[in-house]
């Protein structure tokens, strides 16, 4: 069977309505548009036709628009922030709409399966009287690089060599460092600019890092509080 051929990408905006319809007024340009369909306002751009893959097609939308907001707020006095939403439609050669939607903002999977929340508690009555523990859960709120490494940090300055406690291996800790310092592996996201903070040879996903440090820090609080993240009834 053959694969559906996408000729054009519509990336679905979200933002105060002001900034959205002034977006629409200044990009006008055909490689890059600003359009609202229906009440919804979408980035259109020539660049995302060569694309196939819905991710990537997310990716560079939000690239792009990083760059696209940038003009706006040195062209505009005012000008507040718009950002990619979860919703792209991509149209094949006959017109027809193939919607395609993310894992973040609405349409998350629902938790079907409840744990028992007793660590949920040992955790925040760690987090009243230990501010490590609290910024650790603060810094898990919000899951990008830096507050990954934060986070990683925190449990080292406490625990110590997180592989001798025999939470983590040192292959996946090497990945996830390296990662997480080098700008090859992940761009303007990485800790660091220095060209010394090289790729790993395997670097870890966002998604990766993310389970890695959610499982280092479950064993943290679990050795500091006694009680681990199992499933149970609620």
């Amino acid at each position: 069977m053959k694969s559906t051929i996408i000729k054009e990408w519509l990336v679905k905006l979200q933002g105060a309505s002001c900034d959205l319809n002034e977006l629409e007024s200044i990009f006008v340009s055909p490689f890059v548009r600003v359009i609202k369909e229906e009440g919804i306002f979408y980035l259109k751009a020539v660049r995302f036709n060569s694309i196939q893959k819905p991710d990537d097609v997310l990716k560079e939308a939000k690239q792009l628009l990083e760059v696209a907001s940038g003009a706006a707020k040195l062209h505009l006095d005012y000008y507040g922030h718009v950002e990619v939403a979860n919703f792209i439609i991509g149209f094949d050669k006959r017109g027809k709409a193939h919607k395609f939607g993310f894992g973040f903002g609405t349409g998350r999977p629902i938790n079907k399966l409840r744990k028992d929340p007793i660590a949920v508690q040992a955790w925040l009555a760690k987090a009243d009287h230990d501010k490590q523990v609290a910024d650790a859960l603060r810094f898990f709120s919000e899951p990008n690089w830096f507050n990954l490494y934060k986070i990683y940090e925190l449990i080292r300055d406490q625990a110590g060599d997180v592989t001798k406690q025999g939470w983590v291996t040192r292959n996946d800790l090497s990945r996830f460092t390296s990662t997480a310092q080098s700008r090859d592996s992940i761009g303007d996201a990485a800790r660091h600019a220095s060209k010394k903070y090289t790729a790993h040879k395997e670097p870890m996903t966002r998604a990766e890092a993310i389970s890695f440090v959610k499982n280092l820090l479950q064993k943290w609080l679990s050795s500091l509080t006694q009680v681990s993240n199992t499933d149970g009834k609620q």
